[in-house]
């Protein structure tokens, strides 16, 4: 320690500064020793204090990692434990020399909280004492240092406590952010649910209304023709048979009953597409032919209305694989659409084609009358939509048969696409089918003609007016008739009256049709009889029923005349095509 007094003060200043200025990463006894060891060689510093800090009460132990050259700890402290007591005690700096080992120690009071919290051993090897220079710095650095712990403990206690709170922090934000995201899912889940239900109640609501305007519109498209139908009948009763106005009774009644019919077969075609229930017939056809037959059947139509009709066809021939009789029944639901919303003088022109490369088929008809307005093109093919009408419907119809158009042209293979300009601008429907290879076609069948040879025939049908009326229809066509208007009844005609066809009503109360066919074809004796069902339910489940039951044939109600005089003509024939 030879230094001046002032540099020695000063040096003392600066490592108290430094001491002063420990951050909590620093290790404050380290940085002593290394303060110490700027003023005076040592070889030992060790920080003790007892178990019940600020006393000289209790085990004394080390409070900190011990430093040692040499020297041994544990026999220091046991041979200065009765003055390291003391200091504790009184806190005055205290000094000992000690012979074994031999060394020089100074017991530095360690103040804090105005007590003594422990005493900092500085020992040296050798036996000369501290000098009192060394004892001062000694005393002025601890003094200072027990402070400087203090707050560098402290500080550490608060940095490990902010960061175990910024720990808990960031865990309980990333909890609620999980939260949070959980609650937003299932939010949105409960928004998309109440949106579906929103949508689901906006889809019964519309289907609902839309179901009581099919309703309406179909109370008032079979009510319709029973005015003319019963204004015909009050002619019918009071003019005299074969004139004018009893024709023109006729042709009304046959009018309104045709117009019936089409739209109960509509309301069932369009129920068989939609259940998958439809069965097709496919054969090779040629198009040309089917659809210049078809203009033809449709032409008085587009006369009536004051509508000109032209046809334009390929001309080499056009064959597809397909229903004759449904195919024919796209495109005169095609022609009947055209007609109807072709205004007078209006022009409807058909035409057929063929694209080799594509192999498809074309069937394009075009008119210029009312046109589609674009929000009703988008929806056009779906059932019951129609245009907006005015009040008078004049047009009629349930807006079925564009919907019946789309079914069947795509059981067939093929696509159907409208075409507008818009409102007053004309329509374009276009069919496309595909092609097959060009063979034998079949084209429509003629007409059944006169001349059929006269049968025996037994109806069984329990509403009086169809039976008796069936009745006067056959017999006109010299038929011998027989009527029964109940199961057991038709039985008991059978065996006495011993007709070549029945034509038997399935829903007969008591004993059904079913019964009635089992019971005839149990009677080995009437075997041969033709036994055919007559019934509202056309569906394919039904035909087979039909004929597990034993009926030969299956007519739907009301049964077509045509169809009938055809089966009477060869009643073992291939059935004619149903509706």
């Amino acid at each position: 320690m030879s230094a001046p007094p002032a540099e020695r003060l000063t040096a003392v200043l600066h490592a108290a500064q430094y001491l002063s200025n420990l951050s909590p990463d620093q290790d404050p006894w380290g940085e002593l020793e290394k303060a110490l060891s700027t003023f005076f060689a040592f070889d030992l510093v060790l920080v003790v204090g007892t178990d019940v800090v600020g006393t000289d009460e209790g085990e004394l132990k080390l409070l900190h990692r011990p430093f040692s050259r040499g020297l041994p700890v544990d026999e220091v402290l046991r041979l200065t434990q009765d003055e390291v007591r003391a200091v504790l005690a009184t806190g005055f700096l205290g000094s000992q020399t000690l012979h074994t080992p031999a060394c020089s120690v100074a017991l530095l009071p360690l103040p804090r909280d105005r007590r003594v919290a422990a005493v900092a051993i500085v020992g040296r090897s050798g036996v000369e004492p501290f000098s009192k220079e060394e004892l001062e710095i000694l005393l002025a650095l601890g003094g200072l240092f027990a402070n400087v712990v203090a707050r560098v403990e402290t500080e550490r206690e608060l940095r490990d406590h902010r960061q175990h709170l910024e720990q808990l922090v960031a865990e309980r934000t990333d909890e609620l952010q999980r939260s949070n995201a959980r609650l937003a899912a299932e939010s949105a889940e409960r928004q998309q649910a109440v949106q579906a239900l929103r949508a689901r109640e906006a889809e019964v609501r519309a289907s609902d209304r839309r179901k009581t305007e099919f309703l309406a519109m179909l109370s008032h498209e079979l009510r319709n023709p029973l005015a003319p139908i019963r204004n015909s009948l009050f002619v019918l009763e009071r003019s005299p048979a074969g004139g004018d106005k009893a024709r023109q009774a006729q042709a009304v009644i046959a009018r309104q009953v045709g117009h019936l019919s089409r739209l109960v077969d509509d309301l069932l075609d369009i129920t068989r597409i939609s259940r998958g229930k439809i069965t097709l017939q496919p054969q090779p056809l040629e198009l040309c032919e089917l659809v210049r037959r078809t203009v033809e059947d449709h032409r008085s139509l587009f006369e009536r209305n004051d509508v000109t009709l032209e046809l334009t066809v390929s001309p080499t021939p056009v064959c597809v694989t397909g229903d004759l009789t449904r195919l024919a029944q796209v495109v005169g639901n095609l022609l009947g659409n055209a007609a109807k919303f072709s205004g007078r003088g209006g022009v409807t022109r058909v035409s057929v084609s063929a694209d080799a490369a594509a192999a498809r088929a074309f069937i394009r008809v075009a008119d210029t009358g009312v046109g589609i307005a674009p929000e009703t093109l988008a929806r056009l093919f779906q059932p019951f939509v129609q245009a907006d009408m005015p009040p008078d419907r004049n047009r009629g119809g349930l807006g079925l048969g564009l919907a019946l158009v789309k079914g069947l042209v795509e059981l067939h293979g093929g696509e159907i696409s409208a075409h507008s300009a818009g409102l007053g601008q004309g329509a374009q429907f276009v069919v496309s089918l595909p092609t097959a290879e060009v063979r034998a076609a079949t084209t429509l069948p003629p007409a059944a003609g006169a001349g059929t040879r006269a049968r025996r025939v037994l109806i069984i049908e329990d509403n009086a007016d169809a039976a008796d009326s069936l009745r006067i229809v056959l017999e006109f066509g010299g038929h011998v008739v027989e009527v029964a208007y109940s199961g057991p009844a038709g039985l008991a005609l059978a065996r006495t009256f011993e007709p070549e066809v029945v034509l038997c009503d399935i829903g007969l109360p008591g004993m059904d049709g079913f019964e009635v066919a089992r019971a005839i074809r149990a009677d080995g004796a009437r075997k041969g009889i033709v036994l055919v069902a007559l019934s509202g339910y056309a569906l394919p489940e039904d035909l087979q029923r039909a004929a597990q039951a034993g009926f030969d044939r299956h007519l739907a109600k009301p049964p077509d005349l045509e169809q009938i005089a055809r089966l009477l003509a060869d009643p073992l024939s291939d059935p004619p095509d149903g509706p």
